[in-house]
């Protein structure tokens, strides 16, 4: 990706070294680590929404052109639509429930 070679990173790594010293290198090296583990955390949590949402919208399109094709659907067409539409319903439940679930108590709670 930055087409980084051995060379560069020793010379990185030597220039690192004569800048903060052999005692902080250790720690900046920590420190740089957790960033990369974040932002790799955070990359891949943005794709995967995205992969999610973009699944969600090739599966409302799929229904949307089942349903303009009319109501004379084959009957394993018609099951897949049926399938699709449970499926829809489903992805779409944990967003719709979420507000109550913060507002709903337990009775048994005093």
């Amino acid at each position: 990706m930055f087409d980084i070679g051995f060379w560069e990173l020793v010379l990185v790594g030597i220039i690192a070294l004569v800048v903060l010293g052999p005692e902080r290198l250790p720690s900046a090296a920590r420190t740089l680590g957790r960033w990369v583990r974040t932002v790799k955390g955070m990359a891949n949590q943005v794709r995967s929404e995205l992969e999610r949402e973009l699944e969600a919208h090739e599966l409302n399109e799929s229904m949307k052109k089942a349903e303009q094709m009319g109501k004379d659907l084959p009957k394993e067409l018609a099951d897949t639509v049926d399938d699709m539409k449970r499926s829809a319903k489903e992805m779409q439940r944990p967003y719709q429930d979420a507000p109550e679930a913060k507002d709903a108590k337990d009775p048994k709670d005093p």
